[in-house]
């Protein structure tokens, strides 16, 4: 990533990944809508002040999209994996224990984020989640998911969510978010039973 992969701009803070493994790998994430506000504001303060430092006239030179967005302080090159990564990845086994990684991270991300959209579109879910009192299941936050995968146009509200969610994720397939990264869809389909026999018509056995 580079400085001009991110976006900051009347509240909102994107993230633009312009390369991956595959051409569905492309795509722009709303960090100020996936991210928990605290992380969000983290990040808009560490990306002003990586500007800042580049404003200097000893880097006139550079283009915008040559300075690394994660690099040491006034060096526009990007951190080696040796600097950054490694340990990041040390202080997660630390406290959380296992082999855990980065890409536990986006599994844990896929996860979530089906959850709050199954909330999103099921008022009382939420409510029924061991996390519920966690920032990203409150009514705001909900509602700020809701405008990004509605906009103004709810005729449609939902028809799309899991190719959206596929979009968000960077995955080819939709087979691949469903089958090998989410690792909730137990908790949905409890409530999806819940809501077909507790809710929904009843049918008498003669």
């Amino acid at each position: 990533l580079t400085l001009k992969d991110v976006d900051i701009d009347h509240g909102e803070v994107r993230v633009t990944v312009s390369e991956g493994k595959t051409a569905a790998a492309t795509r722009s994430i709303p960090l100020d809508v996936l991210a928990p506000p605290k992380v969000v504001r983290w990040f808009r303060e560490f990306a002003e002040a990586r500007r800042q430092q580049f404003a200097d006239p000893r880097f006139k030179g550079w283009k915008i999209n040559q300075i690394a967005l994660f690099g040491p302080r006034d060096n526009p090159d990007r951190y080696t994996r040796e600097a950054l990564i490694d340990p990041i990845i040390g202080l997660m086994r630390e406290h959380l224990g296992g082999e855990v990684d980065f890409h536990l991270l986006r599994h844990s991300f896929v996860s979530w984020l089906i959850l709050r959209v199954y909330a999103m579109r099921h008022p009382g879910f939420a409510e029924t989640l061991p996390q519920k009192a966690a920032t990203m299941f409150q009514p705001e936050a909900l509602a700020q998911l809701r405008e990004l995968f509605d906009g103004e146009t709810r005729s449609r509200a939902g028809t799309d969510d899991h190719i959206l969610m596929k979009d968000l994720i960077g995955h080819e397939d939709l087979r691949t978010s469903i089958l090998h990264y989410t690792h909730t869809l137990d908790w949905i389909h409890t409530d999806v039973m819940r809501r077909a026999y507790n809710e929904g018509p009843r049918v008498k056995v003669r």
